[in-house]
């Protein structure tokens, strides 16, 4: 699947790029879909309330995801007059086949209006949940999704701003994590080449996602369909030396 990002073929509207959202995202919300149909109506234990909470953060951060991709942006390359304000259709537990037939993408409006219903949802179920694995959202997660979603709407009005702010503290909070910081931290970030990997996977550096000078450098596919990683700290440093954001932190830090 990855060969076509790495090699920058057959990437176009009515290709891969419309084949992701499809093929991945919206599987991944038919998934969410189910667990929520199953557990509507039901008298949920502790247990259940939390894969209930799963579901809905899960779905509202999909749907977060496709709305930013798709809700077109005024631009001088494009005339986007035509859906301006639409983002995706809504597929949600209740939605039939007949229904699904004739399923226009929906306002803006109302597709942060259901993000924000299932997180605050999730926000109820997860509130006294405990997650055991990084890989579970737990409170803080779903406050961090809702900071996302308050950011992008401030674009469109600038009030939203302050709630995304509100949220962004609360995911924080929840999280008991510190906020990094480049001059405090610097070895915990980029900065430091030296604690950098030695490999990138091929899912973290994708073609479309990589720096010029990384291109068909950080990754390349074998004949039987095994990806090798190739290893690259020379040309990553080279490029950090002439990165300015890395060379002021590097500054700043010689002058603490």
């Amino acid at each position: 699947w990855f060969t076509y990002w790495q090699s920058g073929i057959l990437i176009g509207p009515t290709q891969t790029v419309c084949r992701f959202p499809w093929n991945c995202y919206y599987t991944f919300i038919k998934s969410s879909n189910d667990v929520v149909g199953l557990l509507a109506g039901v008298e949920l234990s502790d247990a259940q309330k939390s894969y209930l909470g799963f579901a809905k953060a899960y779905r509202a951060q999909l749907y977060l995801d496709l709305a930013r991709l798709y809700d077109p942006l005024d631009n001088k390359y494009t005339d986007v007059s035509g859906v301006k304000g639409l983002t995706v259709p809504i597929v949600d537990e209740n939605t039939t086949e007949d229904m699904a037939r004739n399923n226009p993408r929906v306002t803006r409006e109302a597709m942060f209006e259901f993000i924000l219903r299932d997180l605050d949802d999730a926000e109820a179920l997860l509130a006294n949940y405990t997650s055991s694995s990084k890989t579970n959202p737990s409170l803080a997660v779903v406050y961090g999704i809702k900071a996302r979603a308050y950011l992008w709407l401030g674009g469109f009005d600038s009030s939203k701003y302050a709630d995304a702010a509100t949220y962004a503290r609360k995911a924080i909070d929840a999280s008991k994590c510190t906020i990094m910081t480049e001059v405090a931290e610097p070895q915990n970030g980029l900065q430091q080449s030296q604690q950098f990997v030695d490999v990138v996977p091929p899912a973290v550096y994708r073609r479309h996602r990589q720096p010029r000078e990384f291109r068909g450098m950080a990754f390349e596919r074998g004949y039987v369909g095994v990806w090798r990683q190739i290893r690259f700290r020379r040309r990553y440093q080279q490029f950090l030396q002439r990165n300015i954001r890395h060379r002021l932190a590097q500054a700043r830090v010689r002058g603490a």
